[in-house]
């Protein structure tokens, strides 16, 4: 069962946060949690394209785009 804050996807991808700084970590976690209490069920790529965000590696355009295409791909 995942935690409420949805932590479980830390324990599964804990390679995601590699190379973040402290601030960052943060930021993603901050967000996946946030999130997942609304009711988000992230998966790998969704949380991989945050972090591409949070490391301006992309923009929140592309990242909303990644994750609205997993919805309707679920």
């Amino acid at each position: 069962m995942p935690n409420p804050d949805g932590s479980t996807w830390l324990h599964h991808w804990p390679d995601l946060l590699d190379g973040l700084t402290a601030e960052q970590r943060r930021a993603v976690i901050a967000a996946v949690a946030g999130n997942v209490l609304e009711g988000w069920r992230p998966s790998r790529v969704e949380i991989q394209a945050l972090v591409d965000v949070v490391c301006d590696r992309t923009t929140m355009e592309k990242y909303i785009n990644t994750v609205r295409t997993g919805l309707t791909t679920r």
